[in-house]
Parts: C-alpha cells; sequence; structure tokens
C-alpha cells in the first residue's frame, strides 16, 4: 500500500468488513424479535390462564412452567455431588 498502490473502494476486504458489523447487528435484532416474541407469548398464556381458568384454557399453570418458562442455565450442581466433590 506504501507503494503508490490503492485499494479499490469495492475490494472484497472492504465489503466483508462493511458488511460483518452489520451482519452481527441483523442476527441480535433477530435473536431479540424471537425472546421477545416468546417472552410475550408466554405471558400471555399464563394470563390467560389466570385470567379464565386451567380448565377452559386446557393449559395449567404448572405445565406452562414445566414446559414454556425454561431457565437458560443449567442447574448447580448439589452439594458434595459434583466431580470434585
Amino acid at each position: 500500500m506504501g507503494d503508490g498502490q490503492t485499494v479499490s473502494i469495492m475490494s472484497p476486504r472492504v465489503l466483508q468488513a462493511f458488511l460483518w458489523p452489520i451482519h452481527n447487528v441483523l442476527l441480535c435484532c433477530w435473536i431479540v424479535l424471537i425472546l421477545t416474541t416468546t417472552c410475550l407469548g408466554s405471558m400471555a398464556t399464563m394470563c390467560r390462564t389466570l385470567l379464565f381458568g386451567a380448565k377452559r384454557t386446557n393449559a395449567p399453570l404448572g405445565r406452562l412452567f414445566a414446559e414454556e418458562v425454561l431457565p437458560s442455565a443449567p442447574p448447580p450442581p448439589a452439594p458434595g455431588g459434583g466431580p470434585h466433590g
């Protein structure tokens, strides 16, 4: 580059350097959209069950918590039951 060579504006490296951050932003937006719709759907189902009852909605809260509302991390190991315990 220092020898009088110029870099084309549309070279593949420049294009990739421009598109990579946009790709990451779009992935983050997609993840937020999925998380938001999942949370709103679960909240709507739980509110419907609380308002109308489990018999009418056929969705008891226990089943909702067991199937839809899950922790994102695995539970911690029991005291003394771990591989290093």
